[in-house]
């Protein structure tokens, strides 16, 4: 996936928001198989993306989508 196909909430860039809205559409098929859960929001590794998680992604995310 390129950086910018995650600004889900198109203010160009990549932030929490972002972060926030892609895992509420994980947890609601967390448990499907093939769902594409990705363990990489997930670094506590139980399989849930909870708040902790979120906060921990969100100190290592931050891309500027604006492009040249």
């Amino acid at each position: 996936m390129e950086p910018c196909d995650a600004d889900y909430d198109t203010d160009g860039s990549i932030d929490v928001g972002d972060v926030v809205l892609q895992a509420q559409v994980w947890r609601a098929r967390e448990n499907v198989p093939g769902s594409g859960y990705d363990p990489m929001f997930d670094p506590i590794r139980d399989g849930v993306i909870r708040v902790q998680d979120l906060q921990w992604v969100a100190q290592y995310v931050g891309v500027d989508c604006s492009g040249p």
